[in-house]
């Protein structure tokens, strides 16, 4: 029952976000949640899915995401990185939310808010040294860190871009991919 909740969860997390998310990454990220997040999350099933789904889409782990958290609660010194971002890089910050969800506990929530107002890896790349690690301190990391998440972002990006909707799950996916290797292709290629 909880694996078919959890894969019911991610299906419909996937089709919202339009990126297809692997059920078995997700399953075991609930195996990696901490016990604090499981409490948070009441023990629920479909509330530790969505925090593992949403911290796979911001391109962080469970670990990185609540150390995030604790940076952003850290409220003195968080606003004053967020001013300093926005004045460093001429764009309007709002991370009001996510110290609010970071304060609750709400890592689903947290995650969310961070995806919308992080920024493109297109930004990151224009932006100076002095600006890039600005825009990480605000958000609770150090520039290596930062390009690692929005790297994700744009891996997940651009493999929703390439399938375009053609697969309805990971596993049919999965199986093309497998199609292409076995055709000659190199995995890279496919």
């Amino acid at each position: 029952d909880q694996l078919k909740k959890v894969t019911e969860v991610t299906m419909e997390m996937s089709a919202q976000s339009g990126v297809m998310l692997n059920a078995k990454d997700i399953q075991e990220g609930i195996g990696k949640i901490s016990k604090a997040n499981m409490l948070t999350a009441g023990m629920n099933t479909k509330e530790m899915t969505k925090q593992v789904v949403q911290a796979k889409l911001l391109g962080v782990s469970q670990s990185q995401l609540a150390s995030i958290g604790d940076s952003l609660l850290d409220f003195e010194g968080s606003i004053a990185a967020e001013m300093e971002a926005e004045l460093l890089t001429g764009k309007q910050l709002n991370l009001e939310n996510a110290r609010a969800a970071a304060l609750a506990g709400d890592q689903a929530a947290l995650a969310a808010e961070l995806r919308k107002e992080v920024g493109t890896i297109a930004e990151f790349e224009g932006m100076n040294v002095m600006q890039r690690e600005a825009m990480a301190k605000a958000f609770g990391m150090n520039i290596d860190q930062m390009a690692e998440m929005l790297n994700k972002q744009a891996e997940m990006e651009a493999m929703q871009k390439a399938t375009d909707g053609a697969y309805s799950s990971q596993s049919e996916a999965q199986e093309a991919f497998n199609k292409l290797v076995e055709d000659g292709m190199s995995a890279e290629q496919a």
